[in-house]
C-alpha cells in the first residue's frame, strides 16, 4: 500500500528584524510581532473567561493559550489560500497554515497554559523533545543551538518514527477525501515539525465543520493528556514552549477540517461573525 507524507515545514519567531532576515534570506519561517488591539475588535475569549454555563460547549472555539494578544502574546495569521495576507493582521509566512501565539521566554519558564479549543478527542500526542529551540532560519547557516532535536532530522521519514524536530505517525485510515480519491488507498503518514505536539479530533458536526485542532512545539513534559483521552473546551492540555522547529516559545494552533486539511479559523473577518472563535469583548477582559 501507498504510504502518503504530509511535511509541515515551519518556524516560528519573535520580531520583525528577525522576519525580515528570513525574508531576504529566502527562507519559509516566520517571526512574531506586536499585534495591539484595535478599537472596538473583541478577541477569543480565554479558558479562564468561560463561563461554567459554557464549559463544554463546543459550537465555537475558545482561545488555546492563557495570554491575551497584543498584550502578554504576539500573533501572526494562517495564510491558506497562500496569496501573503490576513485579514486580521501578518501572515507568518506564504502558505502558513496555522495560528502563532508568541510569549515570553519568562511566561514559558513559569508555566503557561494550553487548552483544548473544543470537545474532543485526543487522537496523537508526542512528547519528550527538548524544547528551548531558538533562532530556527536564521541566514548564512547560524545555529545557536545545537540540540539534536532542534536540528534537521536525519534520514527520510517513517512511520511512528522519531527525529531531529520531525515526529511521525504510524500508518492507518486517515488519509483526507482528495488523497483516498487520488491514492486509491486510505493508508496515510503525517510527520509534523513540531517537536512535542498534540492533535485532537472533534466532532465536525458540532464545531461548524472542525474535524481537528493542533497543538505545536509544546514545553517538555507539560503534556497532560495521552491518545483517546476525552477532553472538554477550556481543559488544560500542556503548556507552550519552544520545541521542534522553532525559534522562539510560542503555540502553533492549526484548525482541520479534514486528516491534515488546515482552514482559517480567523476567516471572513476578525469579528465574530462568520469566523470559528467564541468571542467576548476586550474590555471585560481584566
Amino acid at each position: 500500500m501507498k504510504i502518503n507524507f504530509h511535511f509541515i515545514r515551519y518556524a516560528g519567531g519573535r520580531n520583525n528584524l528577525f522576519l525580515l532576515l528570513i525574508l531576504l534570506s529566502g527562507v519559509l519561517a516566520l517571526g512574531c510581532v506586536s499585534q495591539q488591539p484595535q478599537p472596538g475588535r473583541e478577541w477569543p475569549i480565554s479558558a479562564e473567561e468561560y463561563s461554567s454555563s459554557a464549559a463544554g460547549s463546543t459550537e465555537k472555539l475558545i482561545w488555546p493559550i492563557d495570554c491575551k494578544p497584543g498584550v502578554n502574546c504576539d500573533i501572526f495569521y494562517p495564510d491558506i489560500d497562500k496569496d501573503g495576507k490576513a485579514n486580521c493582521g501578518q501572515v507568518g509566512s506564504i502558505g502558513h497554515e496555522g495560528t502563532d501565539i508568541g510569549i515570553s521566554w519568562g511566561m514559558m519558564e513559569k508555566g503557561t497554559d494550553v487548552y483544548a479549543a473544543a470537545d474532543g478527542v485526543v487522537k496523537w500526542v508526542f512528547d519528550g523533545k527538548y524544547d528551548r529551540c531558538e533562532n530556527f532560519g536564521l541566514p548564512f547557516g547560524i545555529k545557536l543551538n545545537d540540540n539534536p532535536d532542534c536540528n534537521d532530522p536525519a534520514g527520510p521519514p517513517q512511520p511512528g518514527a522519531s527525529s531531529g524536530y520531525r515526529v511521525c505517525t504510524e500508518r492507518g485510515d486517515y488519509c483526507n477525501a482528495a488523497l483516498k480519491t487520488a491514492g486509491g488507498n486510505a493508508n496515510c503518514v503525517w510527520c509534523f515539525y513540531g517537536g512535542n505536539v498534540i492533535v485532537i479530533l472533534h466532532d465536525a458536526n458540532k464545531t461548524s465543520g472542525v474535524f481537528a485542532t493542533r497543538y505545536d512545539h509544546l514545553k517538555n513534559g507539560s503534556i497532560l493528556v495521552r491518545p483517546g483521552d476525552k477532553v472538554k473546551a477550556g481543559q488544560k492540555i500542556a503548556e507552550a514552549g519552544s520545541a521542534g522547529r522553532s525559534s522562539g516559545p510560542h503555540l502553533h494552533f492549526e484548525v482541520w477540517s479534514d486528516w491534515y486539511t488546515p482552514i482559517d479559523p480567523w476567516a471572513p473577518s476578525c469579528g465574530p461573525t462568520g469566523s470559528l472563535w467564541r468571542y467576548k469583548n476586550p474590555a471585560n477582559q481584566t
